[in-house]
Formats: C-alpha cells, structure tokens, sequence
C-alpha cells in the first residue's frame, strides 16, 4: 500500500471530473443529512475523518469493466474514472453533495437535496429550515464553498463589517479549501484474461477486509453488476435501477421482498437453477432484451403470488417464518400457470396452503438454505407439483406439540390462514356496541395489528409459575391496535365474557374455549392445552 494527501478543495475538483467511482456490488449511498452535517462540522473544525481507500484502476480494467463501474452522481462521465473507492463512498458523495447542493444519484428516481446552512456567529452547522427562518445570518454551505470570494458573500448578507461573521467564514472557506484528506492506494493486479467473476470476488473480498464499517458484499450485487453492465452497453437500460423499482413496489404492498430472496427468484426463472455458480454462464450469455424481459416476468409472477397469498390472509411478508419460501411458490406459478398462460388450479393453490404451513412448522430453509432450496426447485422442474414437496417433509402434519411454546412467525402464518378461513373478526369493542361490524383479521394491514395476549403478562406476573408461559402460542390472538387499546390489560373472565355476551363467533373464531371456568387465572394451563386442541382441529380440516 501506498499514501498520499490531497487538499480538499483539489479533490473536490477531482470528485466534479469524475475520477471517482464505486462498482455496482456496492451498496448505494445511504447517509442521512445529520452524518452530511456531522462530517461538515469536523472538517470545519479540522478534527479527523479517516482516510479513503481507493484502488488506481490500470485502464484495462475500466475499458473491460466500465458498464460495472457508478459515478458519484448520474452526469458523471464514467470515462474519467480512474479511482475505485473500497471505504470512502459515503464521505467523498457527502463532500460532492456539499459543493453541489444536490445530486441525481445512479438509480434513484428521485434527486438528493442537503439544506445546510451556516451560522457565522454561532459556528453552527443546521439542517432545520424552520430555525433558519426564524433566525437570521444562516448562510447556506454550499453558498460558502463556492464563492469565488468571501468579501462578495458576506457583503451581499451584510456582514461585511461584522468581524467575528468575517473571521468564521474565512475560517469555513479555508478549512473546504485545505484541509488534507489522506488517499491510501491499495495493491490489486489484474490482466485482461480474468474472467468477471475471479476479479469480482477478490474486490468482494477486499471489501470484507478493509471496509470495517461495510458488509459482506453478497451473491445478489454481484449478479446485479453482471447483468445491469449487459443491459447498460446493450439496450441502454439499467436492470438495477428496474430491480430496485419492483423492489419498492412491492415493499409498497406489504411485502419487503430483500434482494437475496428477489435475486434467487430471477434466477431460477431466468435459468431454473437455485446457484449463482451454476447458472453464471447463461445469465452472462443472456442479451439485454432477454435479460428485462426474464425481470418483467419475476415481477409479473411476484404479484400473482403475492394475490394468492393475500388470498390466503398472509397480507404482509412478516408473517412468514422465512422469507425465501417465496422462492419454490413463484417459480411454480410460473411454471404451471403464467408462462403456459394458464390459470392456475384449485388444487395447486390448496397444496401450496399445506405447503406453507408444513414448511413454516418444518423450519424449511433456516438451516441448510442452497440444499433445501435447490431440492425443492428441482423436484418442481421435473413436473411435480407442492403435494410432492409435502410428502417430502419431516413433519407431514400438526399436533398437539407443535403447537407448544413461545410464538414465533409460524404460529402467526397459522392463525393468519385460519383466521381468514373462518373469517374471524376484529374483537372492537365500541364498533360493536355502536351496531357496527367490525372488520375481518385479514382486513387488518401488518401495522394496524396487536399481537395480543388473552391473559395479558401483568396479570400472568402475579403468579410466577406463569411466567414463563406468558408468550405461549396459546395465550395470542390477533386484534386491531384500537381492540387491544379498549381491552388493554383487563382480566380474561370480563372482557371475553363481555365479547360472549355480543356474539358467541367473536371469540369461537379465535378459538377461544367456551368454558368460562378456563377464563379465570388459576386454571390459566388448563386454558391453553383446551385452546391448542381447538386450533389444532381447525388447521387439520383445512390440511385434509
């Protein structure tokens, strides 16, 4: 390794040519304005913030590679690069930021503004527009750093006479101009005859190594960076930018499908293998029309399931134990029913029901992840359907223990399907003194809901041979933040004799037993094996 300092205002010159530049397996610039704000502060008091790492790319490597280099900002000519940054991202954009005012970030729809002002008074750094209205004499940042000189600044804010204004902007302006910032200039060779995946995951690695703020750089950025390069030089679109659009879309829709889980999905689609090392070649063969093409149909094949999945009453993608059993679920309504252009059968979707609850309850793809996966998306190849994966289960149906101890997101996918079976409702109370309806569980959005405890833990307290049972599965329902509000922590025998006195189905359909004895705290245990058994017979009807 080797070192050398610049002065700031030099490299931000360099920063405004372009030199600069990240590769696409890294993660976006994510700063918030107070870290923008903390890092001005420093900088204006000439406190320490770190050396940037960067590595002196030869120019074979940005002629092979540039469609997998980003600039700092969107109208950068990516021609110019000539540094890799491995730690310094977040700075060097802040620093551009600050000179710029604001940035059109590579794949962002929208443009990045910073509103920081000055206080030449106070030497005070802000982003709160309402203080700088009330106030006077806040300058903007950006104002500073590119005025050709301070005596026009502060004489256009009338401040020219002011002295101690006068010697803290200079101060500012001189600190944007000189303040060194040390570049250490790591070692990494390369020859043309390296193949994209060999040079890749040495600079993963590197990342891993000198990054000590960063993250692994994982599978899903590097085939990010292969494909979005194809699509870039060919058709002049960006499968990144498009990825990361289907991503918020559907995020927007309750369902936060993270990029490991979307990444494996395209992939199987694309080439019906579950491994980046196996399907590499095709997806590097691919062609930029086939490439957004393969990404339309991942994200048309998204939405069907994620109807199917409401249609189960799985509303939101917390519900589920893991995330990938996305996976096996979109490669199979694919396969069976979008890409023949067919519907997709009754049958089906009532066998990737007992799926998704046998595979929550199997724990499935939380250990072996590629193995598990990988067997499942063959067996769907060769033609077989999700009765097939059920028989190849561990656990092929509930029982009373599965339904023991503290609940996790299995037991809520469970209750979540029943619930939208029986159509259970809402336990409000004054919607329903009101001569209202309340609304179906499965109405109810994610942030709306209130995991609630039937025999709340400060009554369960009491009694300290409960407390280790207070978060049985058994002893939780799902209600309305309002419901649980009205109920709060009153004792089971009144408010669920009151939810009775009602109607009978508000609490038959939570299962509740219909014993008014077992609402009582002494015979809490009791309560709980009656309730298991109630559950346990409605999700067995709907398993049959």
């Amino acid at each position: 390794m080797s070192s050398l300092t610049y002065t700031l205002g030099d490299l931000m010159a360099e920063l405004e040519n372009g030199l600069f530049v990240v590769p696409e397996i890294q993660r976006p610039f994510v700063w918030p304005g107070s870290k923008i704000r903390d890092l001005a502060e420093s900088i204006y008091h000439r406190d320490a913030i770190g050396a940037i790492i960067i590595w002196d790319m030869p120019k074979a490597f940005v002629e092979d590679y540039q469609d997998l280099l980003r600039p700092l900002a969107e109208d950068l000519e990516i021609k110019n690069a000539k540094y890799m940054i491995i730690d310094g991202q977040q700075r060097l954009t802040s620093l551009l930021l600050m000179k710029r005012g604001e940035l059109k970030l590579p794949g962002r729809r929208s443009t990045k503004r910073l509103h920081l002002y000055f206080h030449p008074f106070k030497e005070e750094f802000t982003l709160d527009r309402r203080r700088v209205k009330s106030e006077q004499n806040w300058i903007p940042l950006t104002e500073i750093i590119n005025a050709e000189d301070t005596y026009s600044l502060l004489e256009s804010y009338g401040l020219l006479d002011k002295r101690p204004a006068r010697d803290s902007i200079n101060k500012l302006k001189n600190a944007f101009t000189t303040y060194p910032i040390v570049m250490v200039k790591i070692d990494l060779s390369y020859s043309p005859d390296q193949g994209f995946l060999d040079i890749f995951e040495r600079i993963s690695r590197m990342f891993v190594k000198l990054n000590t703020r960063g993250v692994r750089v994982k599978m899903p950025h590097i085939v990010e960076a292969l494909l979005t390069a194809t699509t870039r030089r060919q058709i002049g679109d960006s499968f990144k930018s498009e990825f990361t659009s289907i991503l918020e879309d559907l995020e927007a829709k309750g369902f936060d499908v993270p990029e490991t889980v979307a990444m494996r999905i395209y992939m199987v689609i694309s080439t019906e293998k579950i491994r980046f090392k196996e399907c590499e070649n095709e997806l590097k063969q691919m062609k930029g029309e086939e490439i957004m093409n393969k990404l339309k149909i991942m994200n048309e094949s998204l939405n069907e399931v994620i109807r199917i999945l409401k249609d189960f009453g799985i509303n939101d993608i917390r519900y589920l134990h893991s995330k990938y059993l996305l996976v096996p679920i979109t490669y199979h309504v694919w396969k069976r029913a979008l890409q023949p252009g067919k519907m997709l059968p009754t049958s089906d979707r009532r066998s990737i029901l007992q799926w998704l609850i046998l595979a929550s309850f199997n724990e499935r793809y939380t250990g072996k992840l590629e193995t598990d996966l990988r067997e499942d998306i063959e067996l769907l190849k060769e033609g077989h359907g999700f009765q097939t994966l059920n028989k190849k289960l561990p656990i092929k149906e509930l029982n009373l223990d599965s339904l023991e101890g503290e609940y996790e997101a299995k037991h809520l996918t469970l209750l979540r399907i029943l619930y939208r079976h029986n159509e259970a409702l809402d336990w409000d109370l004054r919607t329903i003194k009101e001569g209202r309806t309340p609304r179906k569980i499965y109405e109810l959005s994610y942030d709306d809901i209130h995991i609630h405890h039937i025999f709340p833990d400060s009554i369960l307290r009491r009694e300290s041979r409960y407390e280790d049972l207070i978060n049985e599965f058994a002893n939780i329902t799902i209600i309305s933040k309002e419901a649980n509000k009205q109920i709060w922590s009153h004792y089971p025998h009144n408010y669920l004799a009151k939810l009775k006195e009602l109607d009978p189905e508000l609490l038959e359909r939570h299962f509740i037993p219909d014993e008014p004895e077992l609402w009582k705290l002494e015979n809490y245990e009791e309560f709980l094996k009656e309730r298991r058994s109630l559950i346990l017979q409605s999700a067995r009807e709907l398993l049959r």
